[in-house]
Formats: structure tokens, C-alpha cells, sequence
């Protein structure tokens, strides 16, 4: 696989890579806390609102991190080289789009069977009908585009930017695959959404691998949480779905998503 031209390897330490994904996970929920402690708990779209408040939060750590570590790189042209946010083909973002699609059936399977013995507090729930469905247009429309957007630029710059290809040099590809996987599951917290995101990052990082452009990875990303968003505002639980369609036409699309995954990231291996 080529590396993205002149760029030179990040070699980020554990201990940075640590750093970095502390942050991402005490920064937001933190921002969202104190947001949380200031609005009343009955003011409307509440819920909406602080879901922005910390998809921003999020977007700017991620972004924070990204202009301490230009300062190490030579500046932030060449650090975008390093993390892969380089130009690629239409087709390299279409593969994007169809691993997004093909990953809601494999995951929703995995969710259901899990959340039999890992049940998601009812308040998540809750929480996630109130934000996409039971709010006004505003903080509805601001809170979609946090989640299909914002998230999954900040996210991949830095478990498939900067924490999958930081440890590379060091780890090796493997290593660095796998770690920057477990840390993208751990940031969700809840064990269900752990599981769930850690599958969800193998395929992104293998999808990319540690050279070439990560824009596919945020594609499939925002297109993987579109689908969800729009689950939700069908009135359909993520989760739900292999009840919703049955066994034989669940199994049939999971045979088909896996299938279509397999070969949409071995296509992409060999682009690189």
C-alpha cells in the first residue's frame, strides 16, 4: 500500500494515543455536564441541545489535538498528509457509502443478542427518541447533523487518523488496527455500544488500513449513522431490526451485508 505522498510516519507514543482518546471522552462529557447544569430540566428540546453541545465538543477536542500535534509535524499541511485527509476517488468514497449500509444489519444483530444480557438503560432510549423524533425542527436539524457530521469527522481523525496510524510505526499494522478498534468501542463506555462500536472500527480501519486518504472511513461513518437516525425517526429501534424483519430475511441480509463488507474492504486493499 502507498503511503499518502511526503508524508512521514506519525510514530505516536501509547501513551499520547491515550491522551488524545482521555480527552475525547472526559472533554465532551464534560462540556455537556457543565451545559447540563445550566439548563433546566424542564426546558424544551433539552435533550437535542446538549447532544449538539457535545458533538461540538467533541469536533474541537478532536481538533485541538490535531493543532498540538502540527506543531510537531511541521505544520498543519503535512500532519493532514500524515493522518490520511487527502484527496481520493469517487469510487474510494463510494465504498464508503456501501460499507456504511452494509454494517446496520451485521451490528443490529450483534445489539439485539447482546442486549439480552448488557441492556441499555431506558433513559438512552429516552434519549434518543427525544432528540430526533420528539423535538422541534431547529435543535433536531442541528443535533442530526452533530451525529452524521460532526462525529464522524472528529472520530476519525483520531482513532483512524491519528491512533491507527500513529501506532503503526511502532505497534505494527496489526497492533495498531486493533488497539485504535478497542479505543473507539471504549470511548461509547456503555459495554453494549463498546462491542458494538469496537466491531464498527475494525471495519473502518480495515477499510483504510494505515496509508492512503480516511475520507471513505468518515463516509461510511456518517452514512453507518444516517441509516441509524433514520431508524429512529421511523420508529424503528436499531436493534429491533432482526425482530422487525424476521429470521429469514435477517439472515439473508446479514449473508449479503457481510459478503458486500468483505469484498468492499478487500476491493480497497488493493487500491491502496
Amino acid at each position: 500500500m502507498r503511503e499518502a505522498e511526503g508524508a512521514r510516519p506519525l510514530a505516536l507514543s501509547f501513551v499520547d494515543g491515550a491522551l488524545v482518546v482521555l480527552a475525547l471522552v472526559l472533554v465532551p462529557s464534560t462540556v455537556t455536564g457543565l451545559a447540563a447544569g445550566r439548563m433546566p430540566h424542564d426546558a424544551p428540546d433539552r435533550s437535542a441541545w446538549l447532544a449538539v453541545v457535545g458533538g461540538l465538543a467533541q469536533l474541537a477536542t478532536a481538533a485541538v489535538a490535531c493543532l498540538v500535534l502540527a506543531r510537531r509535524r511541521g505544520g498543519p499541511a503535512e500532519l493532514a498528509r500524515t493522518l490520511g485527509l487527502v484527496r481520493t476517488g469517487e469510487w474510494a468514497l463510494g465504498r464508503g457509502a456501501l460499507l456504511g449500509l452494509a454494517l446496520l444489519v451485521p451490528l443490529a444483530v450483534v445489539s439485539a443478542a447482546l442486549e439480552r444480557s448488557l441492556p441499555l438503560p431506558v433513559s438512552y432510549h429516552a434519549d434518543v427518541h427525544r432528540v430526533f423524533v420528539s423535538a422541534s425542527a431547529l435543535p433536531t436539524v442541528l443535533a442530526t447533523l452533530t451525529v452524521v457530521q460532526a462525529a464522524p469527522v472528529a472520530e476519525e481523525v483520531v482513532f483512524r487518523g491519528l491512533v491507527l496510524r500513529g501506532l503503526y510505526p511502532k505497534a505494527g499494522a496489526a497492533a495498531a488496527w486493533v488497539v485504535s478498534s478497542l479505543a473507539f468501542g471504549v470511548v461509547h463506555q456503555h459495554p453494549l455500544l463498546v462491542v458494538h462500536a469496537t466491531l464498527a472500527g475494525l471495519a473502518l480501519g480495515a477499510l483504510v488500513g494505515t496509508r492512503g486518504s480516511i475520507y471513505p472511513a468518515m463516509v461510511a461513518h456518517a452514512v453507518y449513522n444516517q441509516a441509524q437516525v433514520t431508524c429512529v425517526r421511523a420508529g424503528v429501534d436499531p436493534a429491533q431490526l432482526p425482530a422487525r424483519l424476521g429470521p429469514a430475511a435477517t439472515a439473508a441480509l446479514f449473508g449479503l451485508s457481510v459478503v458486500v463488507a468483505a469484498f468492499l474492504v478487500r476491493d480497497a486493499r488493493r487500491a491502496h
